[in-house]
């Protein structure tokens, strides 16, 4: 319901859709209305009513021009409805002025008009503005499924190009830079070798390594943008055919309102009469047929099932005029007004049954795609966390192996071990570091020791922080077989750990980590006891780090306690 009064404040609530609804309603409605003998002037008639609806339809234009202005970053249905209002005593100033200037009557009767015009016209543009928003929600919401789908399926199509393109151009940098040193090397005369090894460590090696560490490349979705989508009225009318198109009670309330807002006031009580008994007949008929609606086949073509349900709306509506001239007292059967009200009658039915299937389909697309939406986070969590696996393991292997093969060269050289330093030991050594960077090329570790990885962050920090471990055998057993949640998860609690103690002074963090299976996600969960939560807390790094590696995450205080949760998705 929320969702709906939001979407009547946007601009989308106003179109040319309405124009053409409230023309058929006009000039259909007044051919029923018992407030003027036309006396055979039937189309200066129309068009005293056609120019009311011109005016209508300027003022709803320049309501549509201020909501585009004002509307840009909020909705404002309370803007709407009163946009809908100056339309509506607008149009019905505009008629019983046309009304008198063409002798149709001599008297003034603006207010008996609002009577009718209030509940009438205001009511059918709101439905309508529902309608359409709705409808043009729906068409977006359908276009971004599309384009959501279609990034879902390039994604799993493409992860593992995007990393094997990630990893050549991680081992192209630091090739480059490596290489660069050792070809220098070959130009230094003996004694400056040993230096020139010494800068490929500390200026070369570990900068690179931290750099590719704490750097990481992630991927972002690209973000869907849908403008003024068209509304498919094909698709709205096939999925309304396809279900229950019938619905008693609002097309009941709508019809009698509708008419009893220009009977009563004119008629008294018999008007009243007439409009609930209006009302009985169309909610007993479309009981019926609502109840009688699923014996059709459910293969029948919808074209066929459309028919169906317009022959059925039009038998109904033929015979309410009968009974509203016996009760009322005022020619319904008559030509004009017979037609009249059918046509009425059948554009009332028709549009409750177009805003419910709008309502309906909706609903449903939305929920898709949520799902969608969720599926496509899943996969580019599972990216970015493959993507930051590849870059610590690049990162370990320069400042494991590569880092102590150069080293190792640098003590031999300076000690004298493996004797002398000689051309020929110079060009085994730089054999030995150029055979290291090969290193790059091997497959990566698979995993990181889960439990090595995190007693060694807790032992780091013993004495400063106490951290309390609730980590279930299950979970740890069920990550086994989970390496990038495995990898994301450790990283987490470091960052969630580190930022506790860095920004919070925490004396003492809980750590809970728990699976579910169900919908295939690790929750962890960090409470601390430091300083509480900023009323406007601020991002950076670290937040980025959460966006990156989680579905969801968020900052808490728990009572004197503040709590982070994220979840990690799995894949198994």
């Amino acid at each position: 319901m929320k969702q709906t009064w939001n979407r009547l404040g946007s601009p989308d609530a106003i179109s040319w859709i309405m124009v053409v609804l409230l023309l058929v309603q006009s000039v259909s409605g007044s051919l029923v209305a018992p407030f003027t003998d036309l006396n055979g002037r039937i189309f200066e008639f129309l068009a005293v009513r056609i120019t009311s609806v011109l005016v209508i339809t300027v003022v709803l234009g320049l309501g549509k021009m201020l909501l585009l202005h004002v509307a840009r970053t909020r909705p404002m249905p309370l803007l709407t409805l009163g946009i809908f209002a100056v339309a509506t005593v607008a149009g019905s100033v505009t008629q019983n002025w046309l009304l008198i200037v063409t002798q149709f009557t001599d008297k003034w009767t603006i207010g008996q008009r609002l009577i009718v015009a209030i509940p009438g016209l205001f009511g059918f543009l709101l439905v309508s503005g529902i309608l359409i928003s709705l409808a043009r929600e729906l068409s977006r919401n359908n276009q971004e499924l599309a384009k959501t789908a279609d990034e879902l399926i390039a994604i799993r199509a493409e992860a593992s190009e995007r990393i094997e393109q990630r990893k050549a151009e991680l081992i192209s940098t630091v090739r480059e830079q490596l290489e660069q040193s050792l070809s220098r090397m070959k130009t230094l005369v003996r004694a400056d070798i040993s230096a020139e090894l010494k800068h490929m460590v500390d200026d070369v090696i570990r900068p690179l390594s931290f750099q590719i560490s704490n750097e990481v490349k992630t991927y972002q979705p690209r973000s869907v943008v849908v403008a003024s989508p068209k509304i498919s009225w094909r698709i709205l009318m096939n999925n309304a055919m396809r279900t229950n198109p019938t619905h008693p009670f609002s097309a009941a309330i709508w019809l009698g309102l509708l008419v009893g807002t220009f009977l009563t006031p004119t008629l008294g009580l018999p008007g009243l009469v007439t409009a609930t008994a209006l009302a009985a007949i169309t909610f007993v008929g479309l009981t019926v047929v609502r109840l009688l609606w699923p014996i059709l086949p459910q293969r029948m073509p919808v074209p066929a099932r459309a028919s169906c349900f317009a022959v059925i709306t039009i038998g109904l509506m033929a015979m309410c005029p009968p009974v509203m001239e016996a009760l009322s007292g005022y020619g319904f059967t008559a030509a004009t007004v017979y037609v009249g009200w059918i046509v009425l009658g059948i554009s009332l039915v028709w549009t409750v049954t177009l805003v419910f299937s709008v309502r309906d389909t909706l609903r449903s697309t939305r929920e898709t795609l949520l799902a969608t939406v969720d599926e496509l986070k899943r996969e580019v969590v599972q990216l970015n966390g493959e993507m930051r696996r590849l870059q610590k393991g690049i990162s370990r292997l320069l400042h494991g192996p590569v880092q102590q093969i150069v080293s190792a060269a640098i003590h031999r050289l300076r000690n004298g071990n493996d004797g002398p330093a000689t051309d020929s030991r110079i060009a085994d050594l730089q054999a030995s570091i150029a055979a290291s960077i090969q290193l790059l090329n091997e497959p990566l570790e698979a995993s990181i020791d889960l439990d090595t990885a995190i007693s060694d962050f807790v032992e780091l920090w013993d004495g400063v922080v106490k951290i309390s471990l609730d980590f279930p055998v299950e979970a740890r057993s069920r990550l086994l077989q989970e390496p990038v949640a495995t990898s994301a998860l450790v990283e987490l609690i470091r960052e969630g750990c580190g930022n506790a103690m860095r920004h919070g002074e925490a004396t003492h963090i809980y750590v809970h980590v728990s699976i579910d299976d169900s919908d295939k996600t690790c929750r962890l969960i960090v409470k601390n006891d430091g300083k509480p939560l900023p009323s406007s807390p601020r991002t950076g790094l670290g937040s980025q780090i959460f966006d990156d590696l989680c579905l969801s995450w968020l900052r808490t205080q728990a009572g004197e306690l503040v709590k982070l949760e994220a979840l990690i998705p799995l894949v198994r």
